[in-house]
């Protein structure tokens, strides 16, 4: 190799460190940007994080008071029908001491 074609070597290859460098300087700078997009959005991950906890609280809590209501309804429904039942049975009695006194009220006091 001459003195020339080394002197063009060492040229190229400065010539081209610099251009690595200035790519690897350019590659940091990207890395360093997606680190501080990556910090931002774990800090995002964290607060959802945080917001699902209390939306599973809020949620278990919810579970509990939906529990008490079908409960209290069922007590309701079950009362419910005692109720009627009752209602029925009193307009029956009613319907039967009507027609007794009617009878009475008829026939002047005597059955018969």
């Amino acid at each position: 190799m001459t003195g020339d074609e080394m002197e063009r070597a060492i040229k190229f290859l400065l010539e081209h460190m610099g251009t690595v460098t200035t790519k690897l300087e350019v590659v940091g700078e990207r890395l360093n940007q997606l680190g501080e997009r990556l910090d931002r959005l774990a800090e995002k991950v964290d607060l959802l994080a945080e917001k699902v906890d209390r939306i599973a609280d809020q949620v278990a809590a919810l579970t509990v008071i939906s529990d008490t209501h079908s409960r209290a309804i069922q007590r309701l429904a079950a009362l419910s029908e005692v109720l009627i039942e009752r209602q029925l049975r009193t307009e029956t009695n009613i319907e039967v001491l009507s027609r007794t006194l009617e009878r009475h009220i008829v026939h002047g006091g005597h059955t018969g």
